[in-house]
């Protein structure tokens, strides 16, 4: 009796063992008796209890559905299984590339972070705020990896951006360093294309523009992602051609380092960063610091970076000639029948002037009233002589002169615990106002720069649910503001008409008199504000500091849910933001530049933010001048499989815009649909989307520039469509693409002078029929990449609200055609590992002046055009694996130093900015034309420049 309840429970027990290795229970507990399986080495019931849960993918989460393949890839990699244990880590990094393992094991980490290296030019996260599979995202978008910005070299973002195919760039080394106009779509700034950092926006919320500098790191850059075409079905009213996604090295992740290296994977405290120097006094450090527990992970990042620039003083526009004095003319000074509302007999007793005088001459007639006073050719002396002084002298403790220095900075960290992700990044940067005329704008060390920063706080949530369902928070709060020191100094100057500078000054030249601008003399109201002796309506001859300032913040809430099956994947989310910004800048001017030194100069603003504390705005509206804005989108996209290779998606989002309590465009609808058929070889996109742009509260109301604040401006909207082909053999090695595309974009916002008055307007409707064209390989072994691309754009302007278009006009500054190539060679000699990468951009001639958009630009020296360049670039980098944590690179941009498409001109040039009409005393100039807000037609590129860089991995 005994024996037989003794063998019952061996049984019973064996009877359990062996239903549950048959039909194993996939959870929590599943996983713990696996983990105390693996560590006594019990490998074949660790496989038992794991393979059957992760084929049938029977875990409650996808948390939990990772653990489980990692064990089992360790469980591979202890059995000497490797392309299992490979193919098990890969389903975890697509499926989170954010994984963090729970195991010491060097095999499966360096698995693991070949994987993630691999995957990340196939996995993308921003069509769709979730990582998917590039070949199946409703969208055509694009990588580059951290891998290749280290291998070509690259120096700052606009360099990636300058090699990637859809983009017409003008670096004009001022404001805003660079114009990047995506999708042929020419605008004014860069504020058609949304930036982000991480998925957080980056773009100015008074402006709307994006300041893609040298301020942004790239020591802890993981990958850049551009989306091409209309983003606002994900993104709201911002991402109206496209959208730039840069995301960084979670601080849980090691940065890697693009050579082999044998550092440990495993440690907890790392150091990554470079150090470069170049000519043109160029230097800059960039560093990440990171600090990893189990549960819990820091990483702060710095970058310091500042720059000379290079040397413009041989240009006409920037060469600060006292010649240039000698092409003014001082008829305007010529008055006659009266001033505004004013007679010229009123206008001499109001500034008490003698009736006669060596420098001008009084006609009156019978009745004793004056029909005219003119200049004599002495005063026509005496003026231009006050110009000259006034020219050639000091300006804020600095000789006048070209300068147009960079200094900007970045710091930023970020904690994660558990699913919190908890982040901060600042930045400023200080640039020259290089884009205006050196008979208008005193150069960067004379006090001429502009100076924003960028104060980001954000919070992230991020849960698996279950398997299939997954939820996201995000919350930020936004500051963007100018600094204290932002300051354009103009020179007011007899010669010039806009200057409103009249007989009173010329005899009075170092006294404040009013100007005569058709207002009151005596005082000008706007609203409750009296204009002292530091605004406009009190002038001299000089040099005159204008600082500027203004402010915005922004608190962002976004909440998302994901729900994904082998069929259906569904996105949707809520967006709500509550903004609060200005209307027009806060102005301070004053006639204080005679300072002995340039200390003297910054100590005049350490302790006070001049236009912050005391300015004013020109021209207030009705209302204060701080705005408060609600936006609220709620957004879906919904993708279904129809079988293996046939795919669609659908979305829209609805926004909501209201400011103060009456304005706003209300609602509107943002959709996009997407066919796709996605087979081994080939990937074939049909896209439409429709794009929103709301116009920023600085294109409705700044008077920057001399504009005329227009309110009542309507929203753009775009209508996209295009059709991409990509084609691949191998393994994917060896890829092409053709991408069509056409956009028609309707109440184009543009600026221009109307009856006079210089104003943002709803220029019309533009459409644009284009074509991007790629071809990449790589070798098996990554020593050889190759790369190539081409933009053909013809974009043009079809309606005009100003006037009737016969026939449509060409936008001006897009080059028709643009072909980017790079290729890379890896190789190890030895203990020497090298990498050798040759990079050439092609950009085909760029049309302006008359029949363009851009008529009233001249071009290079006159000859109405802006020519094709070629430009050549190189990247030589070493490492000695003796000393595995360090490598060297030197970089060389215009490798050859002359434009050889170019028998006139050894440089290169690149378009002015907005109008680009500054023409002063050059071709076709007429004298006494106004000057002042003209930008310059056309920007020199930099001659040959060489740049060193340590990268440490520490």
């Amino acid at each position: 009796m005994k024996k037989i309840f003794i063998i019952i429970p061996i049984i019973s027990c064996l009877g359990l063992t062996v239903a549950f290795a048959q039909n194993p229970i996939c959870d929590s507990n599943n996983l713990e008796r696996s983990k105390d399986r693996y560590e006594i080495g019990d490998f074949a019931s660790v496989r038992r209890n794991l393979e059957v849960c992760i084929k049938t993918r029977g875990f409650e989460n996808l948390d939990e559905l990772n653990k489980a393949r990692e064990l089992l890839a360790l469980t591979e990699i202890a059995e000497d299984r490797l392309e299992e244990a490979q193919l098990l880590i890969e389903d975890v990094v697509k499926s989170n590339n954010k994984f963090v393992s729970s195991y010491r094991n060097i095999v499966f980490n360096l698995i693991f972070e070949q994987a993630k290296r691999d995957n990340i030019g196939v996995s993308v996260t921003s069509v769709s705020k979730k990582a998917e599979d590039l070949n199946k995202a409703p969208a055509t978008v694009k990588t580059i990896t951290r891998e290749e910005i280290l291998d070509r070299g690259y120096l700052d973002l606009v360099e990636i951006l300058t090699d990637m195919p859809g983009f017409d760039i003008s670096k004009i080394f001022a404001v805003t360093y660079a114009n990047i106009f995506q999708m042929g779509f020419r605008q004014e700034n860069t504020e058609r294309t949304l930036f982000m950092v991480d998925g957080v926006e980056e773009n100015d919320l008074w402006l709307n523009w994006a300041y893609i500098s040298r301020q942004y790191p790239l020591s802890n850059i993981k990958a850049v992602e551009i989306l091409y075409g209309p983003s606002s079905t994900m993104y709201g009213p911002r991402a109206f051609v496209g959208a730039i996604n840069v995301i960084t090295l979670s601080p849980k992740e090691l940065p890697k380092e693009s050579m082999e290296s044998t550092k440990n994977p495993q440690k907890n405290i790392y150091l990554n960063g470079n150090t470069q120097v170049g000519n043109l006094n160029t230097q800059s450090a960039d560093l990440t610091l990171g600090i990893r527990g189990k549960s819990t992970a820091f990483q702060m990042t710095g970058r310091y970076y500042r720059s000379d620039e290079h040397d413009l003083s041989n240009t006409e526009f920037y060469n600060y000639s006292p010649q240039d004095i000698d092409h003014f003319t001082y008829g305007h000074m010529n008055l006659q029948g009266s001033i505004g509302p004013f007679s010229l007999n009123q206008y001499m007793g109001q500034f008490n002037l003698p009736m006669n005088h060596p420098y001008y001459n009084v006609n009156s007639n019978s009745a004793g009233d004056i029909e005219n006073i003119t200049l004599t050719p002495e005063g026509v002396s005496r003026a231009r002589e006050l110009d000259r002084l006034a020219y050639t002298g000091m300006a804020n403790g600095h000789p006048v002169g070209y300068s147009n220095h960079t200094e900007d900075y970045f710091i930023g960290a970020k904690l994660t615990v558990e699913n919190f992700l908890f982040g901060i990044r600042h930045w400023k940067r200080t640039e020259g106002f290089n884009f205006y005329q050196d008979i208008d704008v005193a150069g960067s060390k004379n006090g001429s720069v502009w100076s924003p920063e960028n104060t980001t706080i954000y919070a992230q949530y991020d849960k698996d649910i279950t398997e299939r369902i997954t939820i996201s928070n995000l919350s930020n709060f936004a500051l963007h503001r100018l600094g204290r020191e932002s300051n354009r100094v103009n020179f007011i100057s007899f010669g010039d008409p806009a200057a409103n500078l009249h007989l009173a000054h010329l005899l009075n030249p170092e006294a404040l008199i009013p100007s005569v601008n058709s207002m009151k003399m005596s005082q000008n109201l706007f609203g409750t504000e009296s204009l002292d002796m530091n605004e406009s309506s009190l002038m001299r001859n000089g040099w005159r500091n204008r600082y500027y300032f203004y402010e915005a913040q922004q608190f962002r809430n976004e909440f998302r849910f994901f729900y994904e099956s082998p069929r259906l994947k569904i996105s949707n989310g809520l967006d709500f933001r509550n903004t609060l910004t200005q209307g027009d800048y806060l102005i301070y001017m004053d006639f204080n530049t005679d300072h002995e030194n340039p200390k003297s100069y910054k100590n005049k603003q350490s302790e006070v933010s001049l236009a912050r504390e005391k300015g004013i705005v020109q021209n207030q509206l009705e209302g204060s001048n701080m705005f408060s804005i609600i936006d609220i989108g709620v957004f879906n996209q919904v993708t279904v499989t129809l079988n293996e290779n046939f795919l669609i998606s659908g979305g829209n989002r609805i926004d909501y815009n209201q400011i103060r309590r009456s304005g706003g465009y209300g609602f509107a609808f943002s959709p996009r649909l997407s066919a796709i058929y996605n087979s081994k070889y080939t990937t074939l996109k049909l896209n439409y989307s429709r794009g929103l742009q709301n116009v920023s509260q600085w294109t409705k109301f700044s008077t920057g520039g001399g504009r005329v604040p227009n309110p009542t401006l309507e929203t753009e909207t775009i209508n996209f469509v295009n059709l991409e082909y990509l084609g691949r053999i191998g393994n994917g090695n060896l890829g092409w693409e053709l991408n069509g595309f056409a956009y028609q974009i309707d109440d184009a916002v543009a600026s221009g002078r109307l009856d006079g008055i210089q104003k943002n307007y709803n220029a019309g409707k533009y459409r644009n029929l284009g074509l991007m064209s790629g071809f990449n390989f790589s070798s098996n072994s990554k020593n050889w990449r190759i790369f190539v691309n081409h933009t053909y754009n013809r974009p043009e302007q079809i309606s005009s609200t100003l006037f009737e278009l016969n026939e449509p006009l060409r936008l001006g500054d897009i080059a028709s055609h643009r072909v980017n190539f790079s290729v890379t060679r890896k190789n190890k000699i030895g203990q020497l590992h090298n990498v050798i990468n040759l990079r050439a951009n092609y950009v085909s001639e760029r049309p302006i002046g008359e029949g363009t958009t851009q008529s009233d630009n001249i071009g290079v020296n006159g000859t109405g055009e802006i020519p094709a360049y070629l430009l050549v670039n190189s990247n030589i980098g070493f490492k000695v694996e003796s000393f595995p944590y360090l490598r060297i690179d030197l970089r060389i941009e215009n490798l050859l130093n002359n434009n050889i498409l170019d028998r006139l001109n050894q440089e290169y040039f690149h378009p002015g900015t907005r109008a680009a009409r500054g023409r002063f005393n050059m071709p076709g100039d007429t004298p006494g034309r106004r000057f002042n807000d003209d930008n310059v037609p056309y920007v020199p590129q930099r001659p040959r420049f060489f740049m060193v860089r340590l990268t440490y991995t520490l």
